[in-house]
């Protein structure tokens, strides 16, 4: 087992890390934006399990629940929590939920999450907002989130949820995203449709270890019309990689067709070791459509907990072929491209090397990570991604990591 004392200590040797300030909330901190605008970038805020109202973020700070996200008042109906990190720095969320005003009912506030440049997730909650509850572009890394949209009131247009990326390179591990089901309104039109739980646009995705599923259709006697249920994916441009995942597309209404779990119309969709199971509907949903191609040698990525102080995880890939499989460490996420590389890879230097192995095919190669409990790697970030051969070819997993909390 190679120890992160390892990967610390050649974090060392490439440089030292920039002095960094932890702001814990509570007295005398209790306003968040007050803290974000007098905290420099590489900081860390522990909310210590207070809830603040949405903000806006424009440096590169690392966020620590638990915590609590969400508007105090429903109006007006519409809040968003906007990060635009610039180039050369990056946000870390950990532990937070991004919540609505409350539970569905009228004059509910909803919330959406903005995040362009490079951001984490990690063990986070997003629900409804408008039109999506996460909405991405950049370079981005959801690990063991959560995405549970709902109508937020019959009263209020245009609710709906689930994961929007329209841009840069996205890997999404051990998640579970719901889209969001179609709902009545009492208003022009009167049923608002519902969400897959992954709209692509363009860019790079890769989702490893998750579960999905689309929002649901939408039937009413007192409606003039009904909506289908939604695909779990809808790829509608760029490229998205599914590896060791369950899709299920949502149900839909009164002898509607059922939706397929993966559309592929305008975009490419390969996946392995993945189980698509089409919506209910009259027909029932196929499992795919589109630009769906099943790719057995994709490699599968996964991470047991986060890194925290004093404890262990595990770095888990998932072998396509029985070729050489390797796994390396870095500690910047920013993805590179390379002609021989099948997908976007952690190409920032340095990177270190954690193990070599010959796996079967659909073996786990599992690497054991042991935090140190030293106070000062508190805010340290450490990213893992599995590289596989592939004839002339090499093909990489989802990257997956966060910072150590």
């Amino acid at each position: 087992m190679i120890a992160l004392r390892l990967v610390v200590a050649a974090a060392v040797v490439a440089g030292p890390c920039a002095a960094q300030t932890v702001w814990s909330m509570g007295s005398p901190w209790t306003d968040l934006n007050t803290v974000i605008a007098a905290a420099m970038p590489g900081d860390i805020v522990l909310l210590n399990g207070m809830t603040f109202a949405p903000f806006n973020l424009n440096k590169g700070l690392t966020l620590v629940g638990p915590g609590t996200i969400q508007p105090w008042i429903p109006f007006p109906f519409s809040y968003a929590t906007t990060l635009s990190i610039p180039p050369g720095e990056r946000a870390h969320f950990a532990g937070i939920g991004f919540l609505a005003s409350g539970p569905p009912s009228p004059g509910v506030g909803t919330h959406i999450v903005h995040a362009t440049g490079t951001v984490t997730f990690e063990d986070c909650i997003f629900e409804a907002g408008i039109p999506h509850s996460l909405s991405v572009a950049g370079t981005i890394l959801l690990h063991r989130c959560t995405c549970t949209p709902s109508p937020s009131s019959s009263s209020h247009p245009n609710t709906n949820g689930g994961v929007h990326v329209h841009g840069g390179v996205c890997w999404i591990t051990d998640s579970t995203l719901n889209g969001a089901n179609a709902h009545y309104y009492v208003g022009f039109p009167d049923v608002i449709a519902g969400t897959p739980a992954l709209l692509v646009s363009f860019g790079t995705v890769s989702v490893s270890n998750s579960t999905l599923r689309g929002g649901f259709g939408f039937a009413h006697s007192l409606a003039s019309t009904m909506m289908p249920g939604l695909p779990a994916v809808d790829v509608q441009g760029g490229t998205v990689s599914i590896t060791d995942c369950t899709l299920t597309g949502g149900t839909s209404p009164g002898g509607q067709p059922g939706p397929v779990a993966l559309a592929g119309a305008g975009g490419v969709a390969p996946y392995a070791r993945t189980t698509l199971t089409g919506g209910v509907g009259s027909p029932p949903g196929a499992p795919s459509s589109g630009s769906v191609a099943q790719v057995p040698q994709l490699v599968g990525m996964s991470i047991a907990q986060p890194f925290r102080l004093g404890l262990t995880t595990q770095l888990i890939a998932t072998a396509g072929t029985s070729q050489l499989l390797g796994m390396i460490a870095a500690f910047d996420p920013t993805p590179a491209t390379h002609p021989a590389v099948l997908g976007p890879f952690l190409g920032a230097v340095p990177t270190i090397p954690l193990l070599v192995a010959a796996p079967l095919p659909v073996a786990q190669v599992v690497h054991t990570v042991s935090v140190p409990n030293q106070p000062q790697l508190l805010g340290f970030a450490v990213f893992a991604q599995a590289f596989q051969l592939e004839g002339a070819f090499v093909r990489v997993s989802a990257a997956v990591g966060g910072v150590v909390h």
